[in-house]
């Protein structure tokens, strides 16, 4: 969190690999929550206090994977960040 402001603030760095599939805060988000998107500073902020997230974590479950074989799933097992480059290895 950054000081002084309400709510989550989590960076978005993955490529190939939802936030939705790994439980990140992203995934936690409904309908009409309010946030904001700082691309300057590349930061993305949701106005909900950490008890709300940490409810709503404990609720989450990780949705089936739409990849279990080919190209795609192994794609999506592999890849790294997109600050490494997206690559797999």
């Amino acid at each position: 969190m950054l000081p002084g402001q309400p709510g989550c603030h989590c960076r978005h760095d993955r490529a190939g690999r939802p936030e939705a599939q790994e439980g990140g805060t992203i995934t936690l988000l409904r309908d009409g929550d309010v946030i904001t998107i700082d691309s300057n500073k590349k930061l993305l902020s949701v106005d909900l206090s950490e008890q709300e997230i940490d409810w709503r974590r404990a609720a989450w479950k990780a949705p089936p994977s739409s990849y279990t074989t080919g190209a795609l799933a192994k794609y999506a097992r592999l890849v790294s960040t997109a600050s490494r480059g997206a690559v797999t290895h």
